[in-house]
């Protein structure tokens, strides 16, 4: 929640711009403030990661 008590998103790149991927929506994913601080630096990072891969290869 945002400090007005409105939800809010942060946007994810599945595929990081440093590891060549790209800044467009097929490469993103919006997650909980929550869930991206797990995918950058949580103990379930690479659950998550091979998640948001798998749900993009789809065409989620």
């Amino acid at each position: 929640m945002a400090t007005d008590g409105l939800p809010y998103c942060e946007v994810h790149h599945v595929i990081p711009l440093a590891g060549g991927g790209e800044d467009r929506i097929e490469n993103a994913a919006c997650l909980c403030a929550s869930h991206h601080r797990e995918v950058h630096h949580g103990n379930q990072r690479s659950v998550i990661e091979a998640q948001l891969k798998q749900l993009r290869a789809v065409g989620w």
